[in-house]
Order: C-alpha cells, then structure tokens, then sequence
C-alpha cells in the first residue's frame, strides 16, 4: 500500500474538515450575534457550534495521526456533547421563569403545563404535622 498517498489524502481531508469547522463556527458566531430571539440564539450556540467542534477535532486527528491529540480530540467532542444541551436547556429554564421570554413565540408550553400539574398535587396532598421538641 502507498502510506504515502493515504498520508495526502488524510492531510487534504482534515484541511477540508478544518475549514467546514470553521465555516460552522462562523455561523454560530454570526447567529449569536444577528438572531433576535433566546430560542434562536440558543440553537445558534448549540447545533453549528457542535458540528463545527466535531469538524475541527476530525481535521486534528486526520492531520496529526496522532494518539495523544485522538484522545484530546476525542475528550473534546464528549465534553462538548454534554455540556452544550445542558447548558442551553439550563438556560432556556431560566429565562423562561424569569419572564425574558414571549410565550406567543412557544407552541406549547410544557413547563407550565408541569409546573401547574406538581402545584395542584403540592395542594392535594394531606398537610402533616411538624413535631416540636
């Protein structure tokens, strides 16, 4: 086999994978800049950003073909896997009950739809009677 023309296939692959990532990075950034709402904003952190992280973490590991930067790489990729909805969802929650969002915006409002459903339980349930000492 010729490792050297898999060597430049890989090397031209994580250039092109470098400059998707980039390019989805980019938009992310515009996003986060230009879209009016929470909604969309918080998609504009999340989803390009994710794929442009994942496409910059393949680039690094066709072009260095290394162990140690795959298992950066790797890292990487889990982290911000978790760490990205989290944080949008978190974020979405507190604005929400901090009334910064147009509910004319949501198609249905779950939260509210749970948050009434555990208040009328709160109410239904017998009250017990603390014991003093």
């Amino acid at each position: 086999m010729n490792w050297q023309l898999v060597e430049t296939i890989c090397n031209y692959l994580g250039a092109l994978s470098f400059v998707f990532g980039s390019v989805f990075l980019l938009i992310a950034g515009i996003g986060m800049v230009r879209l009016p709402g929470l909604y969309e904003r918080m998609h504009a952190a999340a989803k390009p950003q994710w794929l442009g992280v994942f496409l910059v973490a393949v680039g690094t590991v066709l072009v260095t073909r290394s162990a140690s930067w795959t298992a950066v790489a790797i890292l990487m990729v889990t982290l911000q896997t978790v760490s990205a909805p989290i944080g949008s969802h978190l974020l979405a929650r507190a604005a929400y009950r901090g009334g910064q969002v147009d509910l004319s915006d949501l198609c249905d409002d779950e939260l509210a739809r749970d948050e009434a459903a555990a208040q009328q339980q709160r109410r239904s349930r017998p009250q017990t009677a603390r014991k003093s000492s």
